[in-house]
């Protein structure tokens, strides 16, 4: 039976009871558990409808299965704000983090990005990183670019809502965006998140260890943090290593290195 990504996902997560109700002849639809921790009635009406849209379409191709996605986080979303709760949220940011992203059309991002903006507004950016701070590791870990990038941006946009939390408590955060800077659709969004951090020794100690990368490409992209560092705030003694490694690339066999090197060096000197 042909399931949308998001649907085939919810019904994985036992929002279902094994038993079944009859409705005419030869029928069934599967009930809701009857307990104190039932899903909300939005998702089990959202994942039903689409079952049943998809019992009348079983016949289509494969490379059909993902052209509802874009109408399914639409719905989702609309459904998740006539029922605003943290709890809700919550519900959403697990089950979408389940979800192969091989099954994801991309065409859908939109609707999935809307959808992922209203949940973290709900929840909200501090309590995401005391509470549900193995989610949010989970989220940059494992989560395809595009979401990472949003993330960043999300964080980066409310940096003052956690900057204590990220410089003392939450440094794996941190670390977990750095380890994500050479995806090359969340590039620019990492570095610009992550940059006021790069004195902290665990985050040094990763970026340096990035470093030794033989790919120029790599490295590059950890200079691109320095710079915006050295920009930002001219003291560069407590990212002395950093410092020196981007000078290093001067001494380079590639020419093209050394052509980098200069024009960041000429750059921060400007700024």
């Amino acid at each position: 039976m042909y399931i949308t990504a998001l649907s085939q996902m919810l019904y994985n997560s036992h929002l279902y009871s094994d038993h079944c109700v009859e409705e005419g002849a030869g029928n069934s639809l599967p009930l809701r558990q009857h307990n104190a921790h039932a899903p909300p009635t939005w998702i089990f009406l959202l994942v039903e409808s689409n079952m049943r849209n998809a019992s009348s379409s079983h016949d289509r191709r494969d490379t059909q299965t993902d052209d509802t996605d874009g109408a399914v986080f639409f719905d989702v979303k609309q459904n998740f704000l006539a029922n605003r709760t943290e709890a809700n949220a919550i519900t959403v940011i697990e089950e979408l983090l389940s979800m192969d992203v091989k099954h994801v059309d991309w065409n859908s991002w939109p609707d999935l990005k809307s959808l992922i903006v209203s949940v973290l507004d709900t929840v909200t950016l501090p309590r995401l990183f005391i509470k549900y701070n193995v989610l949010l590791l989970k989220a940059i870990n494992s989560a395809a670019d595009k979401v990472v990038d949003l993330l960043a941006k999300f964080v980066s946009d409310r940096i003052s809502e956690v900057d204590t939390l990220l410089a003392e408590s939450h440094v794996a955060v941190v670390i977990a965006f750095s380890r994500r800077l050479h995806d090359e659709n969340c590039t620019e969004s990492v570095a610009m998140c992550i940059w006021r951090y790069v004195h902290l020794k665990p985050v040094l100690d990763e970026l340096l260890e990035q470093l030794k990368d033989v790919n120029a490409e790599k490295r590059f992209r950890v200079h691109h943090v320095t710079s915006l560092r050295l920009k930002h705030d001219g003291d560069g003694s407590e990212i002395k290593q950093l410092v020196e490694s981007l000078v290093s690339e001067l001494d380079s066999r590639d020419i093209l290195c050394q052509l980098n090197a200069i024009e960041i060096l000429a750059d921060i000197s400007c700024s």
